[in-house]
């Protein structure tokens, strides 16, 4: 029964994209930072509904390396901007993993344009202001995903980019004319936290709501799926090593969504007015220790690994040492906040608010991870 009306969605959400291919709407959504992880899968769960999108960041083509494996490649498009095509147009909820799936709406020699436009922007950089004018001038939605785990030279610093650059991002925003802003934050973000990470969110969505009063505010905890940072570390130094650190214990808990629901809560965000001026507070259907995580991570990959509590005092010393060493395998911020749970709070506005109660498991995102390795 079950099979039977997931395979039914599949079929329809088919129909869907082909339709919205015939003729791509006029409404223009800006991804600021949209090369990144979450912007790219949000990219193309946005085109394949038929907006217009921008790709806005340092390095706007490294979304092709993102979308790798999605089956699509990067054309020539409109006024000399570019277009994705797709060949199958299988992702997001028809990627739940039902082998032998095939759609009667999309053969494999049907080709979907998903449309996007590119636009380079250096946040910090002299020339910041004029980019982000361009690149926001004509959206009507803007997402902001600018995020770093750890600070660096190059990535730039969590004040600069959390905080100063969500303010300018929203305030350009407002003078563009956007009709719809939203911010990407962190679950567990708060300005008393003894974490720069959690303290800079903070400040960016103070920041931005003092800019743009009607922004939407999500905050996703730990985000899973195909390309994730938490998993692929993980999946690096089970290679390298018989044994797994678990920080402070490992009894932190987190409520991992899957990458695909994130982008799903931005759509819903983005078509529901009721959403502007709302912060919600975004996890997956289950919570589980660090210590679990590992553990299911493991199993599922057939792998064991000697999984060793390191008391936080002595993971505190490791990430003075490895942050200041090329990869910052961990920092001491990081260390920080994995001494605290990661979960929704119970008076929170959450996924049941954008009426999305059919959440994707982490189960389905290793699926997905080590699906794409054997096949993909």
């Amino acid at each position: 029964m079950k099979m039977a009306l997931v395979t039914q969605r599949l079929a329809q959400k088919c129909c869907h994209v082909q339709a919205c291919s015939l003729q791509v709407r006029t409404v223009t959504i800006g991804l600021v930072g949209g090369s990144g992880y979450l912007g790219s899968r949000t990219a193309l769960r946005l085109s394949e509904d038929g907006y217009r999108v921008k790709i806005i960041s340092k390095h706007p083509y490294r979304i092709q390396k993102r979308v790798r494996g999605e089956d699509v490649s990067i054309e020539e498009g409109f006024s000399g901007s570019h277009s994705l095509r797709s060949q199958t147009v299988i992702r997001s909820r028809l990627r739940k993993g039902i082998d032998g799936f095939s759609s009667p709406q999309l053969q494999k020699d049907q080709a979907v344009k998903l449309y996007m436009e590119f636009h380079q922007l250096n946040l910090g950089g002299r020339n910041e202001g004029q980019q982000l004018r361009e690149a926001l001038s004509g959206c009507d939605g803007v997402i902001n995903f600018v995020g770093i785990l750890a600070e660096g030279l190059r990535r730039g610093s969590f004040e600069k980019l959390h905080h100063q650059a969500a303010a300018r991002v929203a305030s350009m925003a407002q003078d563009c004319g956007v009709k719809r802003l939203i911010h990407v934050s962190a679950l567990g973000a708060d300005q008393e936290s003894n974490a720069m990470y959690a303290r800079t969110k903070a400040l960016g969505e103070q920041a931005v709501l003092r800019e743009f009063p009607s922004a939407t505010i999500l905050r996703p905890s730990l985000v899973v799926g195909r390309g994730d940072s938490f998993f692929s570390m993980f999946d690096q130094m089970r290679k390298v090593s018989p044994v797994l650190p678990l920080i402070a214990g490992g009894t932190a808990k987190f409520q991992p969504l899957h990458v695909d629901d994130l982008a799903e809560a931005v759509v819903a965000c983005l078509t529901s007015g009721r959403t502007q001026g709302q912060t919600y507070e975004l996890g997956g259907p289950e919570v589980y220790t660090f210590r679990e995580l590992i553990q299911r991570f493991l199993d599922f990959n057939r792998r064991w690994r000697l999984l060793l509590p390191i008391p936080a005092a002595v993971a505190h010393l490791q990430g003075l040492i490895f942050q200041n060493l090329p990869g910052k395998l961990i920092t001491t911020d990081q260390v920080r906040m994995l001494q605290y749970d990661n979960v929704v709070s119970p008076s929170a506005l959450s996924f049941s608010d954008l009426d999305m109660n059919d959440l994707l498991s982490v189960t389905e995102a290793l699926e997905d991870i080590f699906k794409f390795r054997r096949f993909g």
